[in-house]
């Protein structure tokens, strides 16, 4: 671990360069930032982003540290290279396109981190800015400080990647377990924020401060343009890969249990939806071909036979897990 510096910023870029100086002046307004280890790994972008973090950079003396892939290797690949070259104790991950509204955000964390050693996670409110739609709080404001000890308890709640800051729990083997199950999937849990939340409550407990520290661009790039259903399949493949991830190396803690759960409900949701967009036609609107080619099948069926099918291997998840369907 670096002795000079206590935490590590990453920030991953694919084609955001008329965002980053927003992010830029927002990493640079940090009070912690001379302790800060500040990573950046451009995925390969097509426009001038590497250009402007390095302008942007040396105008608001960010000491940043730039990687740059020479072809795009996809979200997965980019965080898990960034994973691979922590070396402090603490880490967060600020999206290119989101940025900090508190000055103090990165030394609260620290602060509270350093003097509670039974925690891995600090997190904040946030506000989430859909672009074109009136942005809104991610948490109740009424809602308490308070602590959580399991994911399934944190529940309804979901803490977001820009309001949260890490203890640093990964290792080697850590890491290349999690590039080992994520080999060959087209759906890549480990690359999401829910399994780093996840992953954290295995070593520790989370607190939550309710003060809006955060915002959220949550419509920028391909997860905002999804349709329900198509968020909702994607989201049970996730947490059917996290339920696995944990009961092979962890065991069937609660984290997995609750893993599972979602799981299942996430199933129920995607049927429901399927169902409802048979009963009210608007099935063939659907513009789920490229997503399930992508994702399930690489052969040439009709957009309803691939979600048909995408349901159907669910249906199979579940009943390795002891469900069955009743007639």
């Amino acid at each position: 671990m670096s002795d000079e510096k206590l935490i590590t910023v990453i920030t991953t870029v694919y084609n955001k360069a008329q965002y980053l100086e927003t992010w830029a002046v927002s990493v640079a307004s940090q009070t912690y930032l001379s302790k800060a280890r500040i990573i950046v790994i451009d995925d390969g972008s097509t426009d001038d982003s590497v250009a402007l973090i390095q302008k942007y950079a040396a105008k608001y003396g960010i000491p940043v540290e730039i990687f740059v892939h020479e072809k795009n290797c996809g979200l997965l690949r980019t965080i898990l290279d960034a994973y691979h070259l922590l070396d402090t104790k603490y880490f967060t991950v600020l999206d290119a396109d989101d940025y900090w509204l508190s000055e103090r955000k990165l030394e609260k964390a620290v602060t509270f981190l350093e003097a509670h050693e039974d925690y891995t996670i600090y997190a904040s409110n946030y506000l989430k800015e859909n672009i074109g739609e009136k942005s809104r709080i991610g948490f109740p404001m009424d809602l308490p400080n308070q602590t959580f000890v399991s994911a399934d308890e944190m529940a309804p709640y979901h803490f977001q990647t820009i309001a949260t800051v890490f203890r640093n729990f990964f290792t080697p083997e850590l890491l290349t377990e999690m590039e080992r199950v994520s080999r060959g999937r087209k759906v890549h849990v480990c690359e999401t924020d829910p399994f780093r939340n996840f992953l954290a409550f295995h070593f520790g407990k989370a607190y939550f401060e309710n003060s809006l520290d955060a915002a959220w661009r949550s419509n920028i790039g391909a997860y905002g343009t999804l349709t329900d259903l198509e968020k909702a399949l994607n989201i049970m493949q996730e947490h059917w890969q996290m339920f696995e991830f944990y009961k092979k190396n962890f065991g069937k803690d609660k984290n997995a249990a609750h893993a599972l759960n979602l799981c299942v409900l996430f199933y129920l949701q995607s049927a429901d939806i399927f169902a409802n967009m048979l009963k009210h036609c608007t099935l063939f609107e659907f513009r789920g071909g490229k997503y399930f080619r992508d994702r399930f099948f690489d052969y040439g069926e009709t957009d309803v036979d691939k979600i048909v099918n995408a349901l159907l291997e669910q249906t199979k998840l579940l009943r390795q897990i002891g469900f069955r369907l009743v007639e």
